[in-house]
């Protein structure tokens, strides 16, 4: 264990956040789970989703990201059975169904080192490529075998930085990486909130394999994703939300939508009955923004403003 009592190093080099605001170690080994009203409203949530969607005419999907701690649990043997949160406590629940579009890609990257960062708590860009090409399998598998051929072709050996968890310590603990550069020429644009909720991301990808939009409500393991999905969807709108927003799903009209979580995420879920507007997040928290160049252009091309109420 490191002086950081958050993070567990192992002797080959692995970083692991064990502790922290979400109490991973907890969850993850069982000796804490999540209250019965956090289980109640991610699967009232998706229900209510799916519902709107399908008599909406939209593909919806619901994607939970494994956790590190899971994954690579043979690596954690020393401190415990590291199980899945959301194998244990949701998918073991009596409300969860074998058709809720619900899926944990769990296979893509599970036992594979090369699929996560050594100092940081999200996935590599090998990993990225797994998971993305998990997500693409479910709409059009020959696409999703194309992209993964394109995309691991692509990748090149990158500069040493630190992760999430490597900037915790003094001197940063720096890992060389493996860098995938956007395979579609792509403009992102974000709303100028650097992190967490109410981030508002534009993408723009003029080149890409259909016309469709992409609607995303997630967290940092969805936005990782941004320029992999910008190789299929030719404008992509990413919302940095645990709940689903449906003011923001009649003002962007898309074809498709996916929600996501970082499994540890899923310790404390909240009915989408609880969400402000979407728009209203950088007020009710007193968050300055300074939407990067380009933004205003973006946003007044993807969104009908009409319907945003």
């Amino acid at each position: 264990m490191t002086d950081h009592d958050k993070i567990f190093e192992t002797d080959d080099g692995f970083l692991f956040l064990t502790g922290g605001d979400h109490d991973v170690g907890a969850y993850f080994t069982g000796s804490k789970r999540p209250d019965a009203a956090s289980v109640t409203a991610f699967f009232g949530n998706l229900q209510d989703r799916a519902s709107y969607c399908r008599d909406a005419g939209i593909d919806f999907s619901m994607w939970i990201f494994p956790d590190k701690v899971h994954a690579l649990r043979a690596k954690l043997r020393e401190l415990g059975d590291f199980g899945s949160l959301y194998l244990d406590r949701y998918q073991a629940s009596p409300l969860w169904s074998a058709t809720a579009p619900v899926i944990y890609p769990l296979a893509a990257v599970d036992g594979q080192d090369a699929c996560f960062l050594r100092t940081d708590t999200h996935y590599s860009d090998t990993g990225a490529i797994a998971i993305t090409h998990a997500i693409l399998q479910r709409l059009d598998l020959p696409a999703a075998d194309a992209y993964r051929a394109e995309a691991m072709a692509a990748l090149t050996e990158g500069k040493a930085q630190a992760g999430d968890l490597g900037r915790k310590f003094d001197p940063p603990r720096k890992e060389k990486i493996r860098e995938l550069p956007p395979l579609k020429p792509v403009t992102i644009r974000t709303n100028g909130l650097q992190r967490n909720n109410g981030v508002l991301s534009l993408v723009d990808s003029p080149e890409a394999e259909t016309d469709q939009t992409l609607l995303i409500f997630g967290d940092s393991f969805f936005r990782q994703l941004l320029p992999q999905l910008a190789w299929r969807f030719r404008r992509i709108v990413f919302c940095r939300s645990a709940f689903f927003h449906y003011e923001l799903v009649r003002a962007v009209g898309p074809q498709v939508i996916m929600a996501g979580a970082a499994e540890r995420y899923l310790a404390a879920c909240l009915p989408d009955a609880a969400r402000p507007h979407f728009l209203a997040i950088p007020l009710i928290g007193n968050r300055k923004m300074q939407p990067q160049d380009g933004f205003a252009e973006l946003f007044q091309t993807f969104f009908d403003q009409s319907k945003l109420i």
